[in-house]
């Protein structure tokens, strides 16, 4: 497989719709244009909103660009449950939820 030297990251930027679809337009492009096929993501990057940008960029790399879901390298990370701004959900209210029903201790 190829895996490029330099990929696209999602960590900064505003918590709006504006930035949400930018970082979504910015990773089909730079992945469809086939010099870049790493992406850099995580839980915690913009309260979860970069993992949904992210998200909505591979259903239309997948489905309206035709690369596979092999061709190209998703990075993520765990271990922070950030607050959720899209459905105000605070972390600390999943983290107990999650303690609760025995996905984590």
């Amino acid at each position: 497989m190829f895996v490029s030297n330099i990929g696209i990251g999602t960590y900064l930027g505003n918590l709006d719709a504006e930035t949400d679809l930018a970082v979504e337009k910015a990773v089909v492009e730079v992945v469809s244009s086939g010099c870049i096929n790493v992406i850099d993501t995580a839980l915690n990057y913009r309260h979860m909103k970069a993992e949904r940008s992210v998200g909505k960029a591979i259903k239309s790399i997948i489905t309206n660009e035709g690369i596979a879901r092999e061709e190209f390298v998703l990075s993520s990370k765990v271990g922070l449950v950030t607050d959720d701004l899209d459905n105000k959900v605070s972390g600390g209210y999943q983290t107990n939820e999650l303690i609760k029903s025995g996905a984590i201790s």
